[in-house]
């Protein structure tokens, strides 16, 4: 490669992991809303927290790393950081 290349990477949660952490977190706010019936202030704050919960996850989903390579042997390098990254 004689001219440098850009490569974003989409970084993004996959697997079990992801799905249960997002469960999890849907489950805590299903219970908040659940306790605050009744309570217009409880309501609100957990809408909140759930508004907060879907830009942070959002924000995660669109958020992209710009790698720089000069070389196809730093491609191939890279990609196998990466491969070691998600075997783990």
């Amino acid at each position: 490669m004689s001219d440098k290349t850009i490569l974003k990477v989409l970084r993004a949660e996959y697997g079990i992991k992801g799905v249960l952490s997002d469960l999890s977190t849907f489950g805590f706010l299903a219970f908040c809303i659940y306790i605050s019936q009744g309570s217009t202030w409880w309501t609100f704050l957990t809408g909140c927290m759930f508004l907060f919960f879907l830009f942070a996850k959002t924000a995660h989903f669109f958020k992209t790393q710009p790698n720089v390579f000069y070389s196809y042997d730093e491609v191939i390098k890279w990609a196998e950081s990466e491969k070691v990254k998600v075997q783990k």
